[in-house]
């Protein structure tokens, strides 16, 4: 529910929230929370996204931009850990990279904070949203971090799309990107579908109440604990 409330209030939660929680306070094991994470992403991100597209709240170039980049790079970085788990020492390698890309989704938020990036500004260029792609990509993949935080930011700064196109955009392409990204992490790890069900259950009571909140509470109030908050579990995850 706390993750719910989270996407609900400023659309950021899914990975950075959900899988510090399943490791810090679950005791999940690293790449069972990171699987769980990407499924988790991948079923709510499908309810959203059809909304989205119902809408027309979705620019399906710019979601191919980004996948042109995305989805290479989360198959070379299961790629790259699929290597590192057959030599040993996989789960601290999987626990520091968590941390970085929680850092970079800290700093991020951070920055937005501080810099408000103004909608409409950027240009669409192609291979601009394609190196946005990679780093989402490889975020997502090695952590589950990544497709909310910085896709939005990089969105907003680097398209002329207004925010509800920002958010239908990302919302499909993160829902593609989970789409290639869970099953290869199932590949490498055990996944708890009892504990899948339960975070999913909680979850969408969240979202309808961090809709609700929104309204009440000032912006920069949310970005501001928010920011907090990724800094306090980036700092403890490993």
């Amino acid at each position: 529910m706390g993750v719910g409330v989270s996407v609900g209030l400023t659309g950021v939660g899914g990975g950075s929230f959900l899988t510090p929680f399943l490791i810090l306070v679950l005791r999940v094991h690293p790449g069972v929370a990171v699987a769980t994470s990407l499924v988790f992403t991948l079923i709510t991100r499908a309810v959203g996204s059809v909304q989205h597209l119902r809408q027309g709240t979705v620019d399906l170039k710019v979601v191919g931009q980004l996948a042109v980049g995305s989805l290479p790079a989360a198959v070379g970085s299961w790629l790259v850990l699929t290597h590192v788990a057959r030599a040993g020492g996989s789960d601290e390698v999987r626990s520091r990279l968590i941390q970085i890309c929680l850092l970079i989704a800290a700093a991020v938020l951070t920055y937005r904070f501080f810099v408000p990036l103004l909608p409409g500004q950027g240009t669409n260029h192609p291979v601009k949203l394609a190196l946005l792609g990679v780093l989402i990509g490889a975020m997502v993949a090695l952590s589950s971090v990544g497709s909310g935080s910085v896709a939005v930011a990089g969105l907003i700064g680097l398209t002329s799309l207004p925010v509800a196109r920002v958010v239908g955009t990302d919302m499909v392409h993160a829902l593609i990107l989970a789409a290639v990204a869970a099953p290869l992490a199932l590949l490498q790890t055990p996944f708890d579908f009892h504990l899948a069900a339960l975070l999913i259950a909680g979850s969408l009571p969240g979202v309808v109440i961090g809709s609700r909140l929104s309204v009440l509470v000032p912006e920069r109030v949310t970005r501001f604990t928010v920011a907090v908050a990724v800094w306090t579990l980036a700092l403890k995850v490993a």
